[in-house]
């Protein structure tokens, strides 16, 4: 059987849709995301990449694959992830092998579900997704301590896969639990797709009045995600 393994081009496989959320607690944050992909080609293994900047040792600049980064994601569904070691991607950002639970075979479609606990999460001004391959949809949100809002949260739509947002994107909304949300159809390869922010204060926390009551609002279980963070991201 015929193998897909990079991300490239025309690695066998692409996205039907990612639905991708991020959500800061008061002193952690976790990355959640569910995959359904499609088969061009026979195949029993994937490799995606991680969603986030910064998977980086701060020294080196070298990715932190096989170490600090891969133990720490968990395949929550659909998959297991393999035991070996990849170079970054173009982008920097470390690659995971996910084995499938059955071969796919041609038109054939699969979900898979990922879980991270984000140790760099301080240092995130950004949350996008980088298609290394055809994607179709992409629905992300992050979810912003109440109490810790940034100043401002831009769109990011088919920009450079590093870098800021253009200063003339219009600013996005942040609701009233703290969460922004976005959309995207027919994504490019190699462009970036999400939303980036301002530095939000985590370790400065100037809190304002009544938000020790609020705060609970954004707290994650302390066994991670679980059924409650798959409720709450349509997971």
């Amino acid at each position: 059987m015929d193998v897909s393994r990079a991300p490239g081009p025309d690695p066998g496989w692409y996205v039907q849709e990612l639905v991708s959320t991020l959500t800061f607690a008061d002193s952690s944050a976790w990355l959640v995301e569910r995959w359904t992909v499609v088969a061009r080609v026979p195949l029993d293994e994937l490799l995606v990449e991680l969603n986030l900047d910064g998977a980086r040792r701060p020294a080196s600049g070298v990715p932190e694959v096989g170490t600090e980064v891969t133990p720490g994601v968990v395949v929550i569904s659909g998959g297991e992830l393999t035991t070996d070691h990849w170079p970054p991607s173009s982008t920097g950002r470390p690659i995971l092998g996910i084995w499938l639970p059955r071969p796919l075979d041609e038109d054939g479609r699969h979900d898979f579900g990922l879980s991270f606990a984000v140790p760099w999460f301080q240092e995130l001004r950004r949350h996008v997704f980088i298609p290394a391959v055809r994607c179709r949809r992409l629905q992300l949100r992050v979810r912003f301590p109440p109490s810790d809002l940034p100043a401002t949260v831009t769109r990011v739509a088919g920009g450079p896969s590093s870098g800021p947002a253009a200063s003339s994107t219009p600013a996005l909304p942040v609701d009233n639990i703290g969460e922004v949300a976005v959309t995207f159809q027919n994504l490019r390869p190699g462009k970036s797709y999400g939303v980036a922010w301002s530095a939000v204060p985590f370790s400065a926390r100037g809190r304002r009045a009544g938000s020790t009551a609020r705060r609970s609002s954004t707290r994650i279980p302390r066994n991670g995600p679980g059924v409650r963070g798959c409720r709450d991201t349509g997971i």
